[in-house]
């Protein structure tokens, strides 16, 4: 018998056995394990020494002595390793899974990859990279800006952080800008939900809280600006100021109500601003009792109305 035909009548021999017990296991035997015999069929009955007819080779003399529960089609295990695979290269890298299959074997395989994570996960959490710098005077936690603490007569009692200034209920300053467009029309939005205070409301001003040393008026340009997502607004328009209370327990404010026009492409900040639209007063009006507003904007919008000049 020539060399040549050595690996052929093997295949054979075992191809044969192959095909009896996947006959004698009947309908137990599995749809995948009766293709994997016809592909090792067509791909060794070639006589080519390619190597589909190398994995045809394997995959008969797999079959041959396979557990009956793979020949059901449960799942293949693979044997344990007990000392894993050193994998050779730079630590935490891996290996291309040919180069490691072809060095550890199919038992090894495993291991290979346990060493390789093992060495990609660090010993150790990294330190901590340098983070973000928020923009000038604006923390990057809004509960961590400070603001100016009032009395009731609007002056200046000290200084806390908006968290505190929420929790304890202090009074403090803030600033309401209505945001008319070329058409003059309203600019109404819905508050995010992760706001601090009155979250997923609608509110038909912008605005927020003034900052500690920041005046009325730098704080309705800064608010307004930030929140529409343009720059080169007018300087807007003071309408009125009054003290806001009965905040449903978030304590009382100061309230400077403003105007401005804007005929710029409005880019609402995602952070501030679920949904936007502009509106006509009738349709504002229309919904002023449906929709949920904040009880600050609301009490504002109806003083701004009872104003004779407007």
């Amino acid at each position: 018998m020539s060399r040549a035909a050595r690996p052929r009548i093997a295949f054979a021999n075992d191809l044969g056995a192959c095909t009896r017990r996947v006959a004698a296991a009947g309908p137990g035997c599995s749809a995948t394990t009766r293709w994997r015999v016809r592909r090792a069929r067509r791909r060794g009955s070639t006589g080519r020494t390619d190597s589909g007819a190398r994995t045809a080779s394997r995959t008969v003399r797999r079959l041959r002595s396979a557990p009956a529960e793979e020949l059901r089609g449960a799942p293949r295990t693979r044997p344990a390793v007990a000392t894993p695979v050193r994998v050779v290269g730079s630590a935490g890298v891996l290996l291309p899974a040919p180069v490691l299959r072809r060095r550890a074997g199919w038992a090894g395989w495993a291991g290979c990859q346990n060493a390789a994570m093992e060495n990609q996960r660090p010993s150790a959490a990294p330190p901590p990279g340098p983070r973000a710098a928020p923009p000038p005077g604006r923390p990057g936690d809004p509960a961590e800006e400070v603001l100016d603490v009032v009395d009731a007569e609007d002056r200046v009692v000290g200084s806390a952080p908006r968290g505190e200034v929420y929790a304890r209920g202090l009074r403090h300053r803030c600033v309401f800008v209505l945001v008319r467009d070329g058409q003059d029309r309203i600019f109404v939005h819905r508050r995010t939900a992760s706001k601090l205070v009155f979250p997923s409301r609608y509110d038909m001003f912008v605005g927020g809280v003034v900052g500690t040393g920041e005046g009325y008026d730098e704080a309705a340009l800064r608010e307004a600006e930030e929140e529409l997502g343009v720059s080169g607004l007018p300087r807007p328009r003071p309408l009125t100021r009054f003290l806001f209370t009965g905040g449903e327990g978030a304590g009382e404010w100061w309230s400077a109500v403003y105007e401005v026009r804007c005929t710029l492409p409005v880019r609402p900040q995602a952070e501030e601003v679920a949904w936007h639209a502009f509106l006509t007063e009738e349709e504002l009006a229309a919904r002023l009792e449906t929709w949920p507003w904040v009880p600050d904007g609301l009490d504002a919008y109806r003083r701004v109305r009872a104003l004779p000049e407007v």
